[in-house]
């Protein structure tokens, strides 16, 4: 073999694995595990931004300075606060440790979507019912601080 050959196959040789390694992508990306929207990561939302906790009402309530005549729709919107956060642990609790079929598995999802749709409508009800009665102050830091609304499927 010629010089000229010999080096040309080391080469080749030392050159193949690099080329496939860039063939590769950037790890697992957004759609495995790490801090992709689909994975295990957080995602864009950051902690906690699905969660309807109760525990934040009382501040919201001091920093929006509900007055006496809004305390009745207050209390409304922070009773179905308590409920959807409530009904979440409970639904959570069911299902742990059950060895269930896959139907009974399916039924139980379907009833946890129909209670998660009932109780997010009364939600809304409050939560617009409370807005109507804010002045305009009070509903832009409502709107910024207040829970977020659940989405669909009850949020995780």
């Amino acid at each position: 073999m010629s010089r000229f050959l010999k080096v040309s196959a080391i080469l080749m040789v030392a050159l193949v694995p690099l080329a496939s390694a860039s063939a590769q992508g950037y790890g697992n990306g957004p759609m495995g595990p790490g801090a992709g929207m689909m994975g295990a990561g957080r995602g864009m939302m950051g902690p906690g931004r699905f969660l309807v906790d109760p525990a934040r009402l009382p501040a919201l309530k001091t920093k929006l300075a509900i007055t006496g005549a809004q305390e009745p729709l207050w209390t409304a919107y922070a009773n179905q606060v308590s409920t959807l956060w409530e009904t979440r642990q409970a639904m959570r609790q069911s299902m742990q440790g059950q060895s269930m079929t896959w139907a009974e598995r399916q039924e139980m999802r379907k009833s946890h979507q129909a209670a998660g749709a009932d109780l997010r409508a009364n939600l809304q009800k409050a939560r617009n019912d409370l807005s109507a009665v804010l002045t305009p102050q009070q509903r832009s830091i409502f709107d910024q601080e207040a829970p977020p609304m659940p989405m669909n499927g009850m949020p995780r």
